[in-house]
């Protein structure tokens, strides 16, 4: 396989898996929310429990999220900072 080709594929089963896992993370909790519902409300249509995933759930994701983007990008400039030959 060529290495893009290896490349793409591997950023598509990351995104399904970061997919599948805010899908999940927004399902979890005290109150069920399925996912037609979930989606119901990702685009826009009022629901019994839109203010839960709006202002509670989809907050807590995006935070974690950026929160883990930037622990990498701290982790990849130390190492590059120190000249860490195991990082490159």
């Amino acid at each position: 396989m060529e290495k893009r080709t290896r490349l793409i594929l591997g950023f598509l089963a990351l995104l399904l898996g970061l997919a599948a896992l805010v899908v999940w993370n927004v399902n979890a909790g005290s109150v069920h929310v399925s996912p037609g519902e979930i989606v119901s409300i990702l685009l826009g249509q009022d629901g019994g429990n839109d203010v839960i995933v709006r202002s509670i759930r989809l907050p807590r994701i995006f935070a974690a999220a950026l929160l883990g983007g930037a622990l990498a990008l701290s982790g990849f400039l130390l190492q590059t900072f120190f000249a860490n030959p195991i990082a490159g």
